[in-house]
């Protein structure tokens, strides 16, 4: 039912105001930081649609705005679970995807680059686990 606000159908394109009302509600319930907390619970597919809504409300403007990524810069322990998120194989590539969308927002990546848990790169590059390493290193590139 998200997936269908957020994309519309095959039929109908998404409406901005249900668009705009479900983004609201979400940061209002703080669902994006349970989101986060909760992949590793989630079955492969829900992470993949966790990923998806997750991104898709990230690169959402209102003209020079973008409100999630005023959301989530005001709130930086989020993109702490990113990172930490490479330290479980069942979510890493998950949370590396969200991760790399949110540093090519100039104020999220500052936030990150000015974090210790950015160090934590340098270990995760040189993961035996090559799916988990690869992946850290294309976030690291970013």
């Amino acid at each position: 039912m998200v997936k269908g606000i957020i994309y519309g159908s095959e039929t109908q394109d998404p409406h901005s105001e249900q668009v705009a009302q479900l983004a609201q509600e979400t940061y209002n319930a703080n669902v994006l930081p349970m989101l986060i907390k909760n992949l590793p619970k989630l079955d492969f597919e829900s992470k993949k649609d966790v990923a998806q809504i997750f991104n898709n409300l990230l690169r959402r403007q209102i003209g020079t705005r973008s409100p999630t990524v005023e959301y989530l810069g005001a709130r930086p322990e989020m993109l702490v679970l990113l990172v930490n998120g490479y330290e479980n194989g069942d979510i890493a590539v998950t949370c590396g995807h969200m991760l790399r969308e949110c540093i090519r927002h100039d104020q999220l990546a500052k936030i990150l680059l000015q974090h210790e848990s950015f160090y934590k790169f340098f270990t995760y590059v040189e993961l035996s686990a090559f799916d988990i390493a690869s992946d850290a290193f294309a976030t690291f590139k970013v």
